[in-house]
């Protein structure tokens, strides 16, 4: 927890982005700066009525101001209140979600030719990251955890796992994990970071889903607890920010503040959007404040909702046996129901206005936070259980078989592999087969299946029968495949078998 949780003082109740933009509002006749609408003067048809409070806001670097990659001011100010609020030595805000928090963090750590180590269910940002600068990788593939009925979801790296690749990989300068992932799954950071640490390396964690986990005790640990040297948050994804905001956090004296900064001014936009800034301002203060509270509610409102799902559909929501998961995941599980999952989130979008997170032909992801109410959880068991009622005569054996795509992403790689670094790094021409033409090839590039935006095949993978499938179902669902058109054209490069590391 960070230091300030359990013992709030009156300096986290500032705003200091907000209060300087509102001091510049109040004295700004003329605008003659950027941006072109000038405080919200003239703005699209139709857009005012909505955008004028904003667009106010809509600021500059301009005196008083602050300078997001030189900050003296405000910026530097709520900089190092979030630090404080989280726990982490440094912090620095982000524009542009945790995509450039990952691309950052990674070129920040890695130099062109070294190794690192990276686990398997990463993001795609942390492979397009690798690949900017130049990384070997050896690749750590967690075991899946089976949710029943053939479905199957990436477990932890586990303590055990990461010393296995530890040891294999001894001249990796960084190992890089996402914690928790998409589905909540949380790895046990503490001794895996401290293990890492005494190999000389460091550890950057994926925390993308994780930005509330500092502010109560009894959810999984976050990286920066366990200690990490750099952490990326999304703060609008489990928190009440706006969309594209996010945290990059520094810890010890593993990683140098200087190249943190280096990183950010190549990879992130030089003219950063003052309401996001103010948005991660503002909600760092109401963690810090009530973040706790507010937090220790829903949980209550979400553990009762759980009991009364599982009187009204039994098996329908996943949970394991000793493994972490966030409570503020729920992944049900659709065959019990005889449904897809897509289906099941079709049916509660249709019929009662519920808009799932995601949805594959096993699961449907549930995502909650703290802004969520008492009532929100009950319209969705209310929900759950009019659908369960419908479909009690299913048994769900009727269900056409179908693909799972962890587990087809995963069924073909060793737990350690190394991706082949000239597939990596190969150039050529687009091949424009279509998929079911590249059986055994390596793909030179990633398709990855949105959401999740795990991967099915990174860069040095072999295309696989199952993979084919895998995607094949997925664009036959309306899914988004990067890396394939939806006619089943490929869009990435393939190399030859030899290329294979």
């Amino acid at each position: 927890m960070g230091a300030n949780i359990h013992d709030m003082n009156d300096g986290q109740r500032q705003t200091p982005i907000l209060t300087a933009l509102q001091a510049h509002v109040a004295t700004e006749r003329v605008s003659l700066h950027v941006p072109g609408h000038k405080a919200g003067q003239l703005l699209p048809t139709g857009a005012d009525a909505w955008m004028q409070a904003m667009a106010a806001l809509d600021g500059t670097e301009l005196p008083g101001l602050d300078d997001l990659y030189r900050p003296v001011g405000a910026i530097a100010s709520a900089q190092a209140l979030a630090a404080s609020a989280f726990g982490s030595d440094e912090a620095y805000f982000l524009v542009g979600g945790s995509t450039v928090g990952n691309l950052a963090a990674i070129l920040a750590v890695v130099r062109r030719g070294q190794w690192v180590i990276a686990a398997r269910n990463c993001h795609e940002s942390v492979w397009h990251a690798l690949r900017l600068a130049g990384a070997r990788v050896q690749v750590v593939t967690p075991a899946l955890l089976y949710t029943g009925e053939g479905g199957a979801v990436y477990g932890p790296v586990t303590d055990e796992l990461m010393r296995r690749a530890v040891a294999s990989c001894p001249q990796a300068v960084a190992v890089v994990l996402t914690s928790p992932t998409y589905a909540g799954v949380a790895t046990r950071l503490e001794a895996l970071v401290g293990h890492v640490h005494q190999s000389g390396m460091v550890v950057v964690i994926d925390e993308a889903h994780g930005a509330h986990l500092p502010f109560h005790p009894e959810l999984p640990a976050s990286g920066i607890q366990a200690g990490a040297d750099l952490v990326v948050q999304s703060t609008h994804k489990m928190t009440a920010a706006l969309t594209q905001t996010g945290l990059l956090h520094r810890s010890g004296e593993r990683v140098s503040s200087q190249r943190v900064l280096r990183a950010l001014r190549m990879v992130q936009t030089s003219s950063p959007s003052y309401p996001l800034l103010a948005s991660i301002d503002m909600v760092r203060s109401q963690l810090a404040i009530s973040g706790l509270d507010r937090i220790a509610q829903v949980r209550a409102h979400l553990a009762g909702g759980v009991e009364a799902l599982e009187r009204v559909c039994p098996g329908l929501l996943w949970k394991p046996d000793g493994v972490q998961v966030d409570p503020f995941k729920w992944l049900l599980i659709a065959p019990a129901l005889g449904l897809a999952g897509i289906d099941l989130a079709d049916a509660l979008r249709e019929q009662f206005g519920i808009f799932s997170e995601w949805a594959d032909e096993h699961h449907v992801l549930c995502c909650w936070s703290y802004a969520n109410s008492a009532q929100d959880v009950r319209l969705v068991v209310e929900a759950l259980a009019a659908i369960a009622k419908t479909s009690a005569s299913r048994s769900g054996k009727g269900l056409t078989a179908s693909l799972d795509f962890a587990a087809y992403a995963s069924a073909a790689q060793a737990e350690l592999a190394v991706l082949s670094a000239e597939a990596h790094w190969a150039e050529g021409d687009v091949h424009h087969d279509h998929l079911t033409q590249a059986l055994g090839q390596v793909a030179c590039e990633s398709v990855t299946v949105y959401p999740p935006g795990v991967p099915l095949v990174l860069p040095g993978e072999t295309v696989t029968a199952e993979v084919v499938a895998c995607v094949l179902q997925a664009l036959r669902r309306g899914m988004r495949v990067d890396g394939v058109t939806t006619s089943g054209t490929l869009d990435f490069v393939l190399a030859a078998p030899e290329a294979r590391g």
